[in-house]
C-alpha cells in the first residue's frame, strides 16, 4: 500500500533527472529486493504479485525506452483487485465476509452476510470504474492528469466508496437516529410554539379575571401536541374502539398506559 502510494512521485522524481531506461532498472532491482525480502519471510503468494508487476514494467520500460510501460502499475493493480472481486462473487468464495469478520471479531448473521455479499458487487462497480479512469488516463497524453489521479484521485474515489458503504452498513441505525433527531425537535417545537403561549395566555386570563382560565391552556396544549403525535416517529395510527358497556350518561377517567400492543 505504501509502495503504490510512493510509485507516482518516485517516477515523477526519477524521471525527470534520469532517462526512462535507467528508471526501468531501478525499478527491476527494487522489485528484485522486494521479492527476496518475501521469501526471506515465507510471505504469502499473494504478496509477491505487486514486486512481479513493477519488475515486468521496470523491465518492460529498460528495453522500449517507453514511459508509457511506467504508467501501467496502478492500472494493472486496480485490474486484478477487479479480477479478484469477480472470482470471489463467481466461485462464491466472498472474501469481504473474512474481512469483515476479522474487523468485527466475530461470525456474521444471517443478515449481516447478506449485506456483505451484495458489498461485492457495489465494490466490482467501484473498481471498475476505477480501472476505466486509470486506463483513460495512461493513454490520454496528459503526465498531469495521470500523475494526478494515480497519486490522489482513485485513493478519494475508494473513500467516498467507503463512506457510502458504512452508509449502507450502518443504514438502519442511521434511520433510527434521524428519526430520533426529528421527534426530539418536534417535541421542542411544540413546547415552544404551543406549551409556552398556552401559559402567557392563561396567565392573561387571570389578570383579566376571566372566568376558567385553565380552558385555553388546555385547548391550546391539546391541538399543539395533536399535531405532535400525528407527525411523531414511531407512532402510528390510533384505533379507539368504544366498549359496548359505554354509557354516554356517566362520567369515566381514561387512563392510557405506556404499553405497546401489537394485536
Amino acid at each position: 500500500m505504501l509502495f503504490s502510494l510512493l510509485y507516482v512521485p518516485f517516477i515523477l522524481l526519477a524521471c525527470y533527472y534520469f532517462p526512462v531506461t535507467i528508471v526501468g532498472l531501478a525499478l527491476v532491482i527494487v522489485g528484485g529486493i522486494w521479492s527476496s525480502v518475501l521469501v526471506f519471510t515465507q510471505s504469502e503468494r499473494k504478496k509477491f504479485i505487486s514486486p512481479l508487476i513493477v519488475i515486468l514494467l521496470g523491465g518492460a520500460a529498460w528495453i522500449s525506452e517507453n514511459f508509457m510501460a511506467l504508467k501501467l502499475y496502478p492500472l494493472l493493480l486496480s485490474l486484478l483487485f477487479l479480477l479478484y472481486f469477480i472470482i470471489s462473487v463467481l466461485t462464491r468464495k466472498y472474501l469481504l465476509i473474512e474481512w469483515v469478520e476479522k474487523f468485527k471479531k466475530r461470525p456474521l448473521q444471517s443478515s449481516e452476510r447478506d449485506d456483505v455479499i451484495i458489498s461485492h458487487w457495489f465494490w466490482i462497480a467501484v473498481l471498475g470504474l476505477n480501472t476505466t479512469l486509470h486506463l483513460y488516463f495512461v493513454l490520454k497524453d496528459n503526465t498531469f492528469l495521470w500523475a494526478l489521479y494515480s497519486f490522489a484521485g482513485w485513493y478519494l474515489l475508494f473513500g467516498i466508496a467507503m463512506a457510502l458503504q458504512l452508509l449502507f452498513a450502518y443504514r438502519t441505525q442511521i434511520a433510527q437516529g434521524i428519526r430520533n433527531i426529528w421527534g426530539y425537535g418536534l417535541f421542542i417545537g411544540v413546547i415552544l410554539v404551543g406549551f409556552i403561549p398556552a401559559i402567557a395566555a392563561y396567565f392573561f386570563k387571570r389578570i383579566i379575571r376571566e372566568p376558567k382560565p385553565h380552558i385555553i391552556f388546555q385547548r391550546i396544549t391539546a391541538k399543539m401536541f395533536r399535531i405532535f403525535f400525528r407527525y411523531a416517529p414511531g407512532i402510528g395510527k390510533i384505533d379507539i374502539q368504544i366498549s359496548p358497556k359505554y354509557n354516554p350518561n356517566t362520567h369515566y377517567i381514561y387512563v392510557v398506559s405506556h404499553e405497546m400492543r401489537n394485536d
